[in-house]
This record gives structure tokens, C-alpha cells and sequence, in this order.
């Protein structure tokens, strides 16, 4: 585990990651399923207003490291969860303002659990929003309060899974990429994760 220097590089490299990217919806096509127009205009656009879960207090951050880490392997290393998606483009300014394109998962169940993504045009890095499969939240406002899920930010690279956020609900596009941090990185050979916490 490292500290919070590892996180603030962390946030750095993320943020690099996407700076001169060009998008094209042909390339986030690959190795999903892409539903009809009807499919997508039938299935309610879900509310982005999530927030973003910013804590320093360690037994809580690697209780959220490793149920994001248990989801994101479950999800995206040798599952068929990726396969079985099927993305539909949402307009977002935020995203387009960035150079990226935004896609939402309409499978339901267990492979809805894959929420959204972000994706370059070489489709060698993405990030995905996944709903964490046992979290959730408790969400107050002035008015009221809601139980919401907790969702999990992850960057997917050739060779490992980068944790880069904690989310009580399911954020846009602009809170996602305003707080992406290093929490964890996860090695696709073999699954091994190592969590960033503060010291």
C-alpha cells in the first residue's frame, strides 16, 4: 500500500491518459454487442447524480478497494460480461468537451453491472463506471435522503485495472474525470490487487 503522494500521481497519470484523444464510435463497437436505436430509445436514460465518496479514513478505503476490486475482476477479466454488453451512445457535452465519447450499458441483471464507459479511438484504454456488486449509500439532501448504489471508477489498460474513484450513486461524465484518483491497481494475469491509502 502506498500514500497519499502515490495518490496525487496517481491523479496525474490518469488525467494524462486522455489528453490528445481522438474518439470514434466504430472502435468502442469491438467485442460488444451494439442494440438497435429502438433498444436504446426504450430503455430510460438513468439519472447521472451521483457523488463522488471522498474519505481519508484507511479501514473504509480498503473496505471499498476490495469490493471494487472483486467487482472489476468479476467484470472485466475473463468474463462475459463485456462480451454480453450493449452500449448506447448518450449525448454528453462533458464528454464531447473532452474528446471522448459516452456509452451506456442497457443489459440488465448482473451484466448491467457494467454501467457506463469512456473509450479512445484505439480502444487501449477505457474507462468503465460499474456498479459495485454489495455497496451502497446512504445519500441526505435538504429534502430528503435515498439509498443509492455505490459505483466504482475503473481504467482499463493492456495489462492491469487501476481504481480511480468511489462514487455514492451513478455520476455524469464532469464528476467522473474531476475526481479521478489512484485507489488500487489490479494486475490481469494473475488478479492480485494493491490498494493506495493514506498513511
Amino acid at each position: 500500500m502506498v500514500g497519499n503522494r502515490s495518490a496525487r500521481l496517481g491523479l496525474f497519470f490518469v488525467s494524462c491518459i486522455f489528453g490528445a484523444s481522438v474518439f470514434n464510435y466504430r472502435a468502442l463497437a469491438q467485442g460488444s454487442q451494439v442494440p438497435s436505436s429502438d433498444a436504446c430509445s426504450s430503455t430510460p436514460a438513468p439519472a447521472y447524480d451521483g457523488i463522488p465518496i471522498e474519505t481519508s479514513d484507511r479501514t473504509e478505503l480498503v473496505a471499498r478497494g476490495l469490493e471494487a476490486a472483486e467487482t472489476a475482476k468479476a467484470l472485466l477479466i475473463g468474463s462475459d460480461a463485456l462480451r454480453s454488453a450493449r452500449w448506447c451512445p448518450v449525448e454528453d457535452a462533458a464528454a464531447k468537451a473532452k474528446s471522448m465519447n459516452h456509452w451506456r450499458n442497457v443489459v440488465a441483471a448482473d451484466g448491467g453491472a457494467l454501467a457506463d464507459r469512456l473509450a479512445n479511438s484505439k480502444a487501449d484504454t477505457t474507462i468503465y463506471l460499474i456498479r459495485v456488486a454489495k455497496g451502497q449509500a446512504m445519500v441526505s439532501a435538504e429534502a430528503n435522503s435515498r439509498v443509492t448504489p455505490n459505483y466504482a471508477v475503473i481504467i482499463d489498460q493492456p495489462t492491469i485495472l487501476i481504481i480511480a474513484g468511489y462514487f455514492a450513486g451513478r455520476p455524469n461524465t464532469e464528476n467522473i474525470l474531476g475526481h479521478l484518483v489512484l485507489r488500487g491497481r489490479i494486475n490481469k494475469a494473475d488478479g492480485k490487487t494493491a490498494l493506495s491509502v493514506p498513511n
